[in-house]
């Protein structure tokens, strides 16, 4: 029986009833068809997870006019030769029971123009900030007709099936460029004081409520706090919803954020679960008594924060997106009482937000799934003997994908537990999410059949024995440990994290995102440290709103960076010789303890000694090349299911 009570209690909204709690919310996936049409492979993706137990589901933003497209590609709401792919979209949903929401959106200073074919409809113009080409500021003609495209938007959205929509009122977008007093400096009938800023959001809710009859539910999300000096705060926030909701709106949508700032939209672990309850509790607080509810979000991806949440009153549902990326099936397993076999967001970012920025369609970390929903993973009907040798991230994905398609499956490990290198990386601060993922995999593991053997490391003369039908070769990475290291009074980074001890001054060499999280670990436990890192930034490796974060966190610890530096040679006695750009050497002053954090190295042993015997095998994860945790768990997903 299921100890989230609170989480899956059903709700109405206005006439619509949610089955739970828990709301998937508008992302980004990329997997729209050009020009804005919905292609199977988005169907079968938001289908995955109303499958999965969602009581909600909020695709992507829609663009309600041509001037507002900004994705590549986007979904798009802008004409009624649109809504017949909605409409196959909303009967996938409903057909597992879940109810969904088009979210009615326009990038505003965000959109390109490339894609409209249009200049970027600016609210005002900010000096500094706005764009300078291809842009121009709204006339009241332009502001009223786009008020009207919601509204027309709003009708094909009901057209097509949705049962709800939602007003994209955050982020800067357009409606939010309106909203906040950094971004409007209008002095006319549209900005000037918070009754005109308000006026154009108005103006969408009530001729939405107008065209939509008084039982058609609406949702308006909005930013808590913009994070930017002149912008939204939460006192500004509440009376923004306030007034929404005397519009017509009955769900206050709350995020955070705006593209400036957009690390406090989709936050890296560096902040708490469901940092943004408080917030939350705020604006529903301000709205009782009024009918309308909240949802909210902002790293809730576990069922204890979520029922917290609820439990405490700090809002009425609880918005779970990339925790649906990372486990479509969560809702369901939750509602089981099988939180031990959720698939956890580790809140990286690198497959959902990195893929979108870099252009690339929707991804994730540890589910390689994602995607791929047209095309499952199907049983076998013959089994084979699967050997895989190594238990780190790669391992482990390998051994569980192949034994999820009825292989007989053994894993090999010469320690004593599971998990590689990831064990160390989840040691500095904020990382310990990591730990979730090798516990998930170890109970994954033994559910699905698999042999584990720890404290073995058969040799290629031992596996060719065994005779497997697949072999993967999963034997990870090494620091990295330059000559002129090895006779000098180093420690590397994986020991330190390890608990090893160091003195009061402690120079880091190497500023990857291994060396910088190093350092932090050392500065918290009040260490002076210093970095020495070859290229002109450090964690230049890093997910950029991870690295914004440990950049701050750095700074305020004092940890001393020196970016630029080539070592030239490192003496028995620990002093270190750098060359600056310019040619210039010199002698850094002393430390207490080195430490080591220049990167690592395949451990190809193996492969090479089966290579020698003819044996057959697949390398995969870090043996190949030392990279992400994504890279690991997609190569070894790939090559396990081809099997």
């Amino acid at each position: 029986m299921s100890q989230f009570t609170e989480l899956f209690r059903p709700a109405r909204l206005r006439g619509l009833t949610l089955r739970n709690r828990i709301i998937m919310p508008s992302m980004l996936t990329q997997f729209a068809s050009a020009g804005g049409e919905v292609s199977d492979r988005l169907v079968a993706y938001y289908a995955e997870r109303a499958k999965g137990g969602a009581g909600l589901v909020i695709p992507e933003a829609t663009a309600v006019d041509d001037s507002g497209l900004s994705y590549f590609p986007g979904l798009s709401i802008a004409h009624d030769r649109f809504i017949r792919g909605l409409r196959k979209l909303t009967d996938a949903v409903h057909a597992h029971g879940a109810r969904i929401a088009a979210q009615l959106g326009h990038a505003g200073p965000y959109a390109r123009p490339e894609l409209s074919r249009s200049p970027r409809p600016l609210v005002s113009f900010v000096p500094g900030w706005s764009p300078l080409e291809d842009a121009r500021v709204l006339d009241s003609e332009e502001i009223e007709r786009l008020a009207g495209s919601f509204a027309a938007a709003a009708e094909r959205a009901a057209a097509a099936g949705f049962d709800m929509v939602e007003v994209h009122g955050a982020h800067g977008y357009l409606i939010g460029s309106f909203l906040s007093p950094f971004t409007n400096r209008r002095t006319d009938e549209w900005g000037g004081s918070f009754e005109k800023r308000m006026r154009f959001p108005k103006m969408i809710i009530e001729g939405i409520r107008g065209r939509l009859g008084a039982d058609f539910p609406i949702s308006f999300r909005l930013s808590s706090d913009e994070f930017i000096e002149g912008g939204i705060r939460l006192p500004l926030a509440v009376e923004i919803a306030r007034e929404v909701v005397k519009s017509g709106v009955d769900l206050v949508h709350v995020s955070a954020g705006m593209i400036e700032t957009n690390r406090f939209t989709g936050p890296p672990p560096a902040l708490p679960m469901g940092w943004n309850a408080a917030a939350a509790e705020a604006i529903r607080s301000a709205l009782s008594g009024s009918g309308a509810l909240v949802t909210v979000a902002g790293r809730i991806h576990d069922g204890e924060t979520a029922e917290e949440m609820l439990r405490a009153g700090k809002t009425d549902f609880v918005s779970m997106g990339r925790a649906l990326i990372a486990d479509p099936a969560l809702p369901k397993k939750l509602a089981a009482g099988r939180e031990r076999t959720v698939k956890p967001c580790l809140s990286c970012n690198e497959g959902c937000i990195g893929n979108i920025a870099q252009r690339k369609p929707l991804s994730c970390a540890v589910n390689p799934a994602v995607g791929l929903e047209q095309m499952p993973c199907r049983p076998v009907g013959r089994p084979k003997n699967v050997v895989v040798v190594g238990a780190g991230v790669a391992g482990m994905e390998a051994a569980l994908t192949a034994a999820r398609k009825g292989h007989e499956v053994t894993l090999f490990e010469r320690s004593n537990r599971p998990g590689g290198l990831v064990n160390v990386a989840a040691l500095p601060p904020h990382k310990d999410i990591l730990s979730r993922l090798v516990e998930y995999y170890s109970h994954e593991l033994v559910e699905n059949g698999v042999r584990l053997v720890f404290g073995s490391s058969p040799s290629a003369a031992e596996l060719k024995a065994l005779q497997p039908d697949a072999l993967f070769v999963a034997t990870g990475s090494q620091p990295l440990v330059p000559g002129f290291l090895r006779s000098a009074p180093a420690i590397s980074a994986a020991e330190v994290l390890s608990g090893a001890p160091v003195g009061r001054r402690v120079l880091v060499l190497g500023g990857g995102l291994v060396g910088a999280e190093t350092a932090e670990f050392l500065a918290a436990q009040g260490k002076d440290v210093a970095v020495l890192e070859l290229g002109e930034h450090i964690a230049a490796d890093m997910q950029s709103r991870a690295r914004a974060f440990l950049m701050e966190a750095l700074a305020a610890r004092h940890v001393d960076i020196m970016s630029g530096l080539e070592i030239v040679a490192v003496s028995g006695e620990g002093r270190v010789t750098v060359k600056d750009r310019y040619g210039n050497q010199y002698r850094l002053e002393p430390y207490d303890t080195l430490v080591m954090a220049l990167g690592y190295r395949s451990d190809a042993a193996l492969s090479a000694d089966l290579a020698r015997e003819g044996v057959p095998f697949v390398p995969i994860g870090d043996c190949v090349q030392a990279g992400r945790i994504m890279d690991a768990v997609h190569q070894a997903f790939n090559a396990a299911s081809a099997v």
